[in-house]
């Protein structure tokens, strides 16, 4: 008896909820098979879970919120917070609070971060740090961006760090930059990414400051070929190594792929990798 009323109020609650808002559910499974000098194991890639929530207030003012958790299969199976926020948006312009991504990770990082395996293209600054605030906003050919950090770990009256960008489309070429700065220790720096679309060829370039390595330069290329899709990318660092990889990429459909890849670098004594993995979301 106590399960059925349990259960009744469970599917009430539920009922009321997307009543009150439209709620998806969404998510990712991936697991691939790493070898390194001939030694074979299983690796975990994109195993998310999430909930986006979103109300209509009425004059075009939208709320939403994101929930979003990740498996480290590589850690004991364990479930680690990705998203958390809450805020608003009109379509042009939007405002987060919690947990979201900053604008480096909005305005550059999508261009860089594309490979599936588990090497790629990163940039050091696109994060999503906890107790933050993100305002974007789209003028057509124009976005721009602003986000800050407000956990006073550091004793900052306004804001621990901040971030200034600006993203410009101009057809086939896009730019973006991206100006951050720690209000704690002082410290500043620029990151940019270019990007040339030519149909079913792209490249992108990217510069950004290393806090421990110094300037790092990044190149890819992606090359799309009906279902598949080729990627070759490299990465040097001042004073440090440089990263190799090649991706060929096979869609089954929207949302199930299965990828190989081959990746290393010109450190002494690195062995490179080779992945074969599936993706499935949903």
């Amino acid at each position: 008896m106590k399960k059925s009323i349990l259960s009744a109020a469970l599917a009430a609650s539920l009922v009321s909820a997307s009543a009150l808002a439209d709620v998806k559910f969404y998510g990712s499974a991936e697991q691939a098979i790493s070898i390194t000098d001939g030694v074979a194991k299983i690796v975990g890639g994109s195993n998310d879970l999430g909930v986006m929530a979103t109300e209509d207030l009425g004059n075009g003012l939208t709320a939403i919120a994101n929930f979003e958790l990740r498996n480290y299969t590589d850690e004991d199976y364990i479930w680690k917070n990705r998203k958390a926020y809450v805020g608003f948006t009109n379509g042009s312009s939007t405002l987060m609070l919690g947990k979201a991504e900053n604008v480096e990770k909005v305005m550059l990082e999508g261009d860089m971060d594309i490979f599936q395996g588990s090497t790629s293209l990163t940039l050091e600054g696109a994060d999503r740090p906890s107790n933050g605030v993100v305002f974007l906003t789209n003028l057509g050919a124009v976005e721009l961006g602003a986000s800050a950090v407000m956990d006073g770990a550091d004793g900052e009256e306004v804001a621990d760090s901040h971030e200034l960008g600006a993203k410009i489309n101009l057809g086939s070429v896009t730019l973006g930059g991206v100006y951050s700065k720690n209000t704690a220790d002082g410290t500043d720096a620029i990151s940019a990414v270019a990007t040339l679309k030519l149909n079913d060829v792209n490249f992108s370039a990217a510069y950004q400051p290393d806090a421990s390595a110094g300037k790092t330069y990044s190149a890819l290329t992606q090359v799309k070929m009906d279902a598949n899709k080729l990627r070759v990318g490299v990465e040097s660092v001042t004073d440090g190594d440089v990263t190799y990889i090649a991706e060929l990429e096979h869609n089954f459909s929207k949302k199930t792929r299965v990828y190989l890849q081959y990746a290393g670098t010109d450190a002494d004594d690195a062995e490179p990798t080779t992945e074969i993995g599936m993706r499935v979301k949903f």
